[in-house]
């Protein structure tokens, strides 16, 4: 893929550069694509296949390619990027579909996140399910995400936080 073999724009520069730009355009042709994907797959995906997704990326995150500063402005780059072309493209791209989307980009350059499934803790609503991306303590997809209690995927099972916490837990620095 072409995004990988940009360079990344740092995140804190708010000036925006020819280079900027080029990366931005790509990353939103590249998530549009990833989406498309996701949604495909969507349609086979069971319960196993996110722990076997989060297992790949995990192992995926533990050799990274790039330095921790870098990776820190790829999650953030692709925080903004998913969700708004999510917004844009012409088919359902719920939570589940941008988590999917945004782990396999995130996995492309040597970054781990781990898709989590959570349900609202209010009981007035009815079940209510939600699904986000989290990457080290970074959540990259799925919004906030304080209302949801874990079901599944989070090593700090209902809120804990202490296993997030954790240096190296997550295979990447923090």
């Amino acid at each position: 893929m072409i995004l990988e073999r940009l360079p990344v724009p740092a995140s804190t520069d708010r000036r925006w550069t020819l280079g900027k730009m080029a990366w931005f355009a790509v990353a939103g042709a590249a998530a549009a694509c990833e989406l498309a994907r996701a949604r495909w797959q969507l349609r086979h995906v069971v319960g196993h296949d996110l722990g076997v997704r989060n297992r790949a990326a995990q192992i995926s995150g533990k050799a990274p390619r790039l330095d921790p500063l870098t990776q820190s402005a790829v999650r953030a780059h692709l925080a903004r990027a998913v969700p708004r072309m999510a917004g844009l493209v012409p088919w359902r791209s719920d939570c589940l579909v941008q988590a999917m989307a945004a782990q396999e980009m995130l996995r492309r350059f040597g970054i781990s996140a781990r898709i989590v499934i959570g349900a609202k803790k209010s009981l007035g609503e009815g079940f209510a399910p939600h699904a986000w991306l989290k990457s080290g303590t970074c959540i990259i997809t799925g919004g906030e995400i304080d209302d949801y209690a874990v079901l599944y995927g989070d090593d700090a099972q209902a809120g804990s936080g202490a296993a997030d916490s954790a240096p190296g837990r997550s295979g990447e620095p923090v």
